[in-house]
């Protein structure tokens, strides 16, 4: 297979991806092939990503900015802080799909008592194509800490939510809420809030709808 007959794409598709659906690539100058699945090409996972540092506070039950370790500082929440953030759906969401909304929070201390978290939600899609409806709640936990200082935890939904058109505006609140028993008394920081979304292809065909054709 010359490097003309790739490059031109010359020949039938069924030179260029293998029964085993593989993308056979050849480098210009080079005599040997490489193989690449398919699949990989046009799907995996990817995260929104809604830094807690940087989140809205309403001034009535807000976290405390404070030491996390060293010189690093984030937001602390007792039971009952909350914070608001916003997420912006990417050009890569993979449709008729799910999505996972999750928590990455921290502590300071041993405890190994839990930590609960409540994310309410209302998404719409873009360019006048919907309207914001009623929040939906979504609880996260409790989870036990592991009783290990700072350790990076990650509090995940898993029933998750149907993927939205790219350009869904998301908006959240998050809360720390009671573990409805012996609460960790220990220095609990909140991080980012994401959501973990399976990509179809790297970008969409066209900028505003439809997206797709």
């Amino acid at each position: 297979m010359a490097d003309s007959d790739i490059n031109g794409l010359a020949q039938a598709q069924a030179d260029y991806i293998d029964s085993t659906d593989e993308l056979i690539i050849q480098k210009s100058g080079e005599t040997s092939c490489k193989k690449i699945q398919v699949d990989d090409l046009f799907g995996g996972w990817r995260d929104m990503i809604a830094h807690l540092s940087s989140a809205k506070l309403a001034g009535v039950s807000d976290p405390s900015y404070n030491v996390i370790t060293g010189n690093i500082r984030g937001y602390q929440f007792a039971v009952g802080n909350e914070a608001w953030i916003t997420f912006h759906v990417d050009h890569d969401m993979k449709q008729g799909a799910i999505m996972y909304p999750h928590i990455h929070w921290t502590t300071v201390g041993t405890s190994t008592n839990t930590v609960k978290w409540e994310l309410r939600y209302t998404m719409a899609n873009g360019h006048s194509a919907g309207a914001f409806p009623a929040e939906t709640l979504i609880t996260f936990g409790p989870t036990a800490a592991t009783g290990t200082s700072l350790t990076h935890m990650v509090t995940e939904d898993a029933t998750g939510v149907a993927t939205p058109l790219p350009d869904t505006l998301i908006l959240c609140h998050i809360k720390r809420v009671t573990n409805g028993g012996t609460e960790n008394t220990d220095p609990v920081f909140g991080l980012t809030v994401d959501w973990h979304y399976p990509t179809q292809q790297y970008a969409t065909k066209n900028r505003t709808p439809n997206f797709y054709t």
